[in-house]
């Protein structure tokens, strides 16, 4: 019987103790969600875009002349539901910076400057608007398709939108890392 109380004491022990050690670990997590108007699939064909290495005379005298490193992307609207209501309506695609916002202009430059002066520029075409257009945190919304009757329906449509993603400058720009986390969702 003594043999038996040893074991049960042991197992107790044993026991207790993983449940206290388990009791310490916490677990933090993000769970997010958009509710919008329209629902589409929006995808680009890789996570990150290497926009290279410069010196800072390649901004310009000045430092602000020059857009540098500029790299194009397909973002693929497709997959959508449902109908646009009245003619005139937008389809429109919106970004939103996830990371740091700019410390340099963070009205126009997305992303965190590190002290460089620089920042991230985007520009994007294919949609309604003719040529290029900037897209910047003030101004985060493209417009990629416009209703051309009531009910016109969205089902099936695909609209493939060129992204340019540069650097660019407020000054002469300092070495250092400029990195912008972008999500591309759409308007609501």
């Amino acid at each position: 019987m003594n043999v038996f109380l040893k074991i049960t004491s042991i197992a107790a022990l044993v026991i207790g103790g993983t449940n206290i050690a388990h009791a310490a670990i916490n677990s933090d997590v993000e769970i997010s969600g958009n509710i919008v108007t329209h629902t589409c699939d929006v995808s680009v064909p890789q996570p990150s875009y290497d926009l290279g290495n410069f010196a800072p005379v390649a901004f310009g005298t000045s430092g602000k002349e020059n857009a540098v490193g500029a790299k194009h992307f397909i973002l693929s609207v497709k997959n959508c539901a449902g109908n646009l209501e009245k003619s005139g309506d937008m389809l429109s695609v919106q970004v939103y910076e996830t990371g740091t916002t700019n410390g340099a202009d963070p009205s126009n430059f997305y992303g965190a400057d590190n002290g460089t002066n620089a920042g991230i520029t985007l520009s994007m075409s294919g949609g309604v608007p003719t040529g290029d257009t900037s897209v910047s945190p003030a101004s985060p919304t493209y417009e990629i398709y416009k209703a051309v009757k009531d009910t016109d329906p969205i089902t099936g449509k695909v609209w493939p939108i060129v992204v340019t993603a540069a650097m660019k400058a407020v000054a002469v720009p300092t070495p250092g890392a400029v990195k912008a986390n972008l999500r591309f969702t759409m308007a609501e």
